[in-house]
């Protein structure tokens, strides 16, 4: 049994952790009157649930697309309630929303701290990682963020909490409790959508020698479990198909965005060498080559030239796009560059991957990975470039970081450590991180910090978990 104090005086630390960085992140003297920060992408949830609820029509830019289906209305849902009791002070909104977030997650160190204590049995290990959570800077960001994330990883924990109990209990109503929350995690962000099927098949799998026989109780789990999403769902699907003419049961591609065939290859190209494919990066080749005037210390490296992506290739590479990127030059050039442009990222990609092949398939992908997982974490707890802290401030600011490399890192080494005795809670609670690393690092070569703070909570309890089985084990052979 957990004591209830030992969780509300985390909860209060976290708390305290939200208001020191709404200081030292520039909230409080920004002049936005927010208790946190926009981020630029709500605009698509919450323009498109204001403009529904002013004329009827879900749509971030009104009457300019014949019908909108970028976005699942997970995040405006919270958004429209609120904009519906505060119509006339979209402050108080942005505000509303922000505070959801931090509400929830403090509630959600309490049930991950449950969660915890089905993994490892243990109350100390449990105390461990409600705290490690409570004090992770990290995580607490994304509630500070407007963006759907902080919403997505507090009820991606107290769904598998749910599932857990339900698991271990027997209990029915958990499973329906569990289907609501990752339900509505879905509709925050579509790509978890397969974990219907795989909490399905561990359902099956840790009932495997009972499920045949009790068919009728196995019909109502998946009912309880996917009745919350099939229903909102279904209507989603029918609006969709009724304004956008296409069968789209979450999301359009690119998430409704018109990404031009140069801005895609250019992403496909530096993601392919492993660097960051993110325009705002500052390390990243994608910077060189799309800015007229990039930071000094980005340039084209010898490991990332080929036979066809020599430098002066790559410098009239450049130009090609700078060009295609200049409004003041007539749109028949611009257009003709951009093609030139496009093609060309397209073969140089095909020739890196054909002429270095070990960097492309094993070092690409665990510089991904360290983008995806392993930022620096500490650089946004103050709003001041590193040599404009004060010592002090370095100080903090070093601190975080190296705290969420060690445990980050520990939670990475965990997933390629498994005890002999197979553990189905542990696969659970490991599998939405190695998930998202397979999503965005192999298969889509996509990544950007945010998408890791959906499952960081569970690869902590992951790597306090691998922790205290290393050490237990090395224990036992130490005495034999």
């Amino acid at each position: 049994m957990l004591k209830q104090r030992i969780l509300w005086l985390a909860a209060l630390l976290r708390l305290g952790l939200y208001i020191f960085l709404y200081f030292s992140m520039g909230i409080a003297r920004s002049g936005t009157g927010l208790i946190g920060k926009r981020y630029g992408e709500e605009e698509f949830y919450f323009k498109s649930i204001d403009n529904l609820i002013k004329y009827g029509q879900y749509n971030y830019e009104l009457n300019y697309l014949p019908g909108y289906a970028g976005r699942m209305p997970g995040y405006g849902v919270i958004y429209g309630f609120v904009k519906i009791l505060l119509p006339d002070n979209q402050q108080y909104v942005y505000n509303a929303v922000i505070a959801t977030q931090i509400i929830l997650g403090l509630v959600a160190v309490f049930y991950l701290s449950k969660l915890a204590l089905i993994l490892t049995k243990k109350s100390n290990l449990t105390y461990i990682i409600a705290f490690l959570y409570a004090l992770s800077p990290y995580s607490i960001q994304s509630d500070l963020f407007v963006f759907t994330e902080s919403f997505a990883s507090s009820g991606l924990i107290i769904s598998l909490y749910c599932f857990l109990k339900a698991l271990k209990s027997g209990r029915l109503s958990y499973y329906f409790i569990a289907g609501c929350w990752l339900s509505w995690v879905v509709f925050l962000r579509p790509f978890m959508l397969p974990f219907f099927g795989f909490w399905i098949v561990a359902y099956a799998y840790y009932h495997r020698k009972t499920i045949f026989v009790q068919i009728r109780q196995t019909s109502y789990v998946i009912t309880l479990l996917l009745l919350p999403f099939i229903i909102p769902d279904a209507l989603w699907t029918a609006r969709n198909w009724f304004i956008y003419k296409r069968f789209v049961p979450l999301q359009t591609e690119y998430a409704g965005m018109q990404y031009s065939d140069l801005y895609l290859e250019t992403r496909s190209y530096v993601a392919a060498m492993g660097e960051e494919p993110v325009l705002w990066s500052t390390t990243s080749l994608i910077v060189w080559l799309t800015r007229p005037i990039p930071p000094a210390r980005i340039s084209p490296q010898p490991w990332q030239f080929t036979t066809l992506a020599t430098y002066d290739s790559l410098v009239w590479l450049r130009n090609q796009i700078l060009i295609s990127r200049n409004d003041s030059i007539p749109a028949l050039v611009r257009a003709t560059s951009e093609k030139r442009a496009a093609s060309a990222l397209r073969r140089y990609r095909i020739a890196f991957i054909r002429e270095h092949p070990v960097r492309y398939y094993l070092i690409t992908p665990l510089r991904l990975t360290y983008y995806l997982a392993l930022p620096d974490s500490g650089a946004s707890v103050f709003d001041l470039p590193f040599n404009e802290l004060s010592i002090w401030q370095k100080v903090v600011r070093l601190f975080f970081t190296a705290w969420h490399w060690f445990w980050t890192g520990i939670g990475l080494f965990s997933f390629l450590v498994w005890p002999r005795k197979f553990d189905i809670t542990l696969l659970l609670v490991r599998l939405a991180p190695i998930y998202c690393i397979l999503l965005f690092v192999v298969a889509l070569h996509h990544v950007e910090q945010r998408y890791f703070f959906l499952v960081y909570p569970l690869t902590l309890v992951s790597a306090v978990h691998g922790v205290f089985w290393l050490w237990t084990s090395w224990q036992r052979l130490s005495r034999s």
